[in-house]
């Protein structure tokens, strides 16, 4: 009953304040706008002006009204947009710890669909994905069709728009063996002790990535930028480094093991701590003399 009477009280107050604005808009501010000029004029006269006075302030607060209703209008679209997104976001997740293989794959790709629609919501999008594959890729076989969608979405999610910034992708742990990851941009993303054997990395983006004691076995890296990577204790063995650029990588214990170091840019590396070099894998990389090399091999070749 309290709430009630609280409705009609503000109800009756709100009308009440409207008359009272009516009114003084329509006669006391109507007067105050003609001025003295109104005294000078005959009954007809002022009335005309009157009315014309009245009806230009009848004119602005249409406009006003307008304005507030649009404002009002434009307010309630992008707040059930944001809605929407949320109910989406919320939906997908639900998806994904479905036990089914399919039902995770539809929530994957609903997050991907999110990741594009709403740039607001990019960071807690990728978080999510890569919670997914931390938590969820095999140790080893093939990967499901919710794996392959996750890392599809990372592949094509573009880059953020001016006006958001990205966190630095978590990817620690991962097992994604020969997961097409070609071209894509990893940029300080953390591999750290992750499963890459066999995966294509071809053209891709790892700058300052951290890949501390990552399986890169097999891994094809070929024209891979690797400039400032953290790649201590990876193994990279039998892995193609072919036109790979490793300038300022840190290489202590990286094992390269038959890796195929061809056009490889190992200019002011350092390579002293590195394992399973030989000469003949040195030979066609591209070094200059601030290249050192580990001991067994000598001096860093002309």
């Amino acid at each position: 009953m309290t709430r009630t009477w609280t409705r009609r009280l503000a109800v009756a107050g709100v009308l009440l304040g409207a008359i009272v604005v009516l009114w003084l808009l329509f006669w006391p501010v109507t007067y105050w706008l003609g001025g003295a000029d109104l005294d000078h004029l005959g009954p007809q006269d002022r009335l005309a002006a009157v009315g014309t006075i009245r009806g230009q302030v009848g004119a602005v607060l249409s406009a006003a009204f307008v304005g507030g209703g649009l404002y009002y209008t434009g307010r309630k679209f992008f707040l059930d947009r944001d809605k929407q997104f949320t109910d989406r976001f919320n939906s997908a997740i639900d998806h994904l710890g479905s036990g089914e293989e399919t039902v995770r794959a539809g929530g994957i790709r609903a997050l991907d669909r999110i990741l594009h629609d709403s740039p607001g919501d990019r960071n807690r999008v990728l978080e999510s994905l890569t919670g997914f594959l931390r938590h969820r890729t095999p140790g080893s076989g093939r990967s499901g069709d919710d794996v392959n969608a996750a890392v599809a979405a990372l592949r094509g999610r573009g880059l953020p728009s001016k006006r958001t910034t990205e966190n630095a992708l978590d990817l620690r742990g991962v097992r994604l063996s020969e997961a097409n990851l070609r071209g894509i941009s990893l940029r300080q993303a953390d591999f750290g002790q992750a499963d890459l054997t066999g995966a294509v990395l071809a053209g891709a983006d790892l700058r300052t990535a951290r890949l501390h004691q990552t399986t890169l076995i097999n891994a094809d890296l070929s024209g891979a930028d690797l400039t400032g990577a953290d790649l201590r204790g990876a193994r990279v063995v039998r892995a193609d480094l072919t036109g790979a650029v490793l300038t300022g990588a840190d290489l202590a214990e990286t094992d390269f093991s038959g890796a195929n170091l061809t056009g490889a840019d190992l200019r002011a590396a350092d390579l002293t701590r590195a394992s399973g070099l030989t000469a003949e894998q040195i030979e066609p990389a591209t070094t200059d003399p601030e290249t050192t090399l580990p001991p067994h091999l000598g001096p860093t070749p002309a």
